[in-house]
């Protein structure tokens, strides 16, 4: 019952906040993300000092002004993308090289769409869904039941298939099958398998590597980069063409490199889009 209450107040306390900043004009709604997201910096310490160590190892040659102005950004954008999913349908996007998931979509054996904490990770996905394209999305469940429900009835509203992560193996499976998108957010540590990101040792998820290779579907990675308030490029890559190893742990350890090395060359990009506050090198830092 305790808990109960805890998650309901949460719930409608952020119910009020959003639906506040929804209602502002755009450019003051930005702002007061922006002032959020500085707050929120100056506030969580301990996720202040993950994000700057790891900024300073992913670029060792920045200096300490640098460092903390990317980490601000990154606080910006985490707290503006977030927010976003309150107002999904008022974001616009330029969805370049479309061309590649209707090549996928020939091959008939599904594709695999590799995705990151990104600019907004939400969007690429919803804007998919929201041409018509089957597309399934693996998410982790938030803490609080009542705001995970209502953001996934936020997300799915146009078509979008929200696949619970950790519990949700039939779906997958089933989503590659019937040659849908299925989404996957693949930059977090875990101990899978081990790759270099940075040039420094980590771990990485098999997920992706695992699936391309047990039923042969197309693999691209995509991502939704920020071009100014609520307007984005949506990009999505050429096909990642595995290499052919015929032993099934060589070949995701391989693939995972590979697709490791595509997102770091996203992220250097724009560093201030990406979500640093993750411990994403547990085997080089600590935290």
């Amino acid at each position: 019952m305790k808990n109960k209450i805890k998650y309901l107040t949460g719930y409608y306390l952020l119910l009020a906040v959003a639906k506040s900043i929804k209602i502002l004009p755009i450019k003051f709604r930005y702002k007061f993300l922006h002032f959020l997201g500085i707050i929120a910096y100056y506030t969580v310490k301990k996720r202040r000092d993950i994000t700057k160590k790891n900024i300073k190892l992913a670029f060792p040659e920045l200096s300490k002004k640098e460092i903390n102005e990317i980490s601000k950004k990154s606080y910006i954008n985490i707290t503006t993308a977030f927010f976003e999913v309150f107002w999904l349908d008022d974001l616009k996007a330029n969805i370049i090289n479309l061309e590649s998931i209707e090549r996928g979509f020939k091959k008939g054996k599904g594709i695999i769409l590799i995705s990151m904490h990104y600019g907004n990770w939400e969007y690429g996905a919803y804007k998919l869904a929201d041409i018509g394209l089957k597309f399934s999305g693996v998410a982790r469940k938030l803490k609080n039941p009542y705001v995970n429900d209502y953001i996934d009835k936020l997300r799915s509203k146009n078509g979008l298939k929200i696949i619970p992560k950790g519990n949700g193996n039939k779906q997958i499976i089933r989503a590659l099958l019937k040659n849908e998108i299925l989404g996957l957010i693949s930059d977090q540590y875990s101990r899978d398998v081990e790759v270099k990101f940075f040039g420094e040792l980590t771990g990485a998820v098999e997920g992706p590597a695992r699936l391309a290779k047990r039923y042969g579907s197309t693999i691209v990675t995509a991502y939704a980069q920020r071009i100014n308030n609520e307007q984005f490029d949506f990009y999505i890559s050429d096909e990642i063409i595995p290499e052919d190893i015929e032993d099934t742990e060589e070949f995701i350890k391989v693939n995972t490199q590979k697709m490791i090395e595509n997102m770091e060359e996203i992220i250097k990009k724009d560093p201030t889009q990406w979500m640093w506050q993750h411990k994403r090198w547990k085997k080089t830092i600590k935290y």
